[in-house]
């Protein structure tokens, strides 16, 4: 699943509210019986947990700072491999 996917509780007939703020377009949805069909194990939730716990305080990087890290590597990285 792509980092867009959203997870919904579902009862099979009424339009869930998570749906309606989705705009318009395709969407791949499959069912999933519990957290563990995710393959994630205990240590990885708990992981996450904290992670969510430290943005919700702040500590997070913002997007554009990720994004421009990324580049400047990549773009280290591919120069690289074009003169070797």
């Amino acid at each position: 699943m792509s980092n867009a996917a959203k997870v919904i509780d579902w009862n099979g007939h009424d339009l869930p509210p998570e749906l309606a703020a989705l705009p318009p377009g395709r969407y791949a949805i499959e069912a999933i019986e519990s957290v563990e069909d995710w393959g994630l194990t205990p240590e990885r939730i708990t992981g996450l947990e904290a992670a969510v716990q430290a943005h919700d305080r702040g500590e997070g990087i913002p997007w554009e700072t990720v994004h421009d890290r990324l580049r400047q590597r990549l773009a280290e990285v591919g120069g690289r491999s074009k003169t070797g």
